[in-house]
């Protein structure tokens, strides 16, 4: 192969390598992405989580909630209620951690 021959299969080579660095930086920015949003619903989950935990924990001990509960009579009503949100949050605060586990994984 001539002189010429070997400079222009180099050449479409380091070509190539470019283009496939520029791929990898599309992907790794679409993944960098994809990782924030899965962060972002983790921590909003976790912050509801935390909320329902602190509505329950309001009913369960003496406060101000527990005593006008008490007093309207829908104290179970409003402790049952609570449970379940926060047993929801709690599921939807699993199924984003989930996601961050099979985002990694991947």
């Amino acid at each position: 192969m001539s002189e010429q021959g070997v400079v222009q299969t180099e050449l479409a080579a380091a070509h190539d390598v470019v283009r496939q660095r520029d791929l990898l930086a599309t992907q790794l920015a679409e993944l960098q992405r994809q990782y924030a949003d899965i962060e972002a619903e983790a921590a909003s989950q976790a912050d509801l989580a935390q909320l329902e935990q602190s509505d329950l924990d309001k009913l369960t001990s003496l406060s101000g909630a527990r005593v006008w509960a008490v007093i309207k009579g829908t104290r179970d009503i409003d402790m049952s209620r609570e449970q379940a949100e926060l047993e929801a949050a709690r599921g939807l605060l699993a199924e984003a951690t989930a996601r961050r586990a099979r985002q990694w994984a991947a």
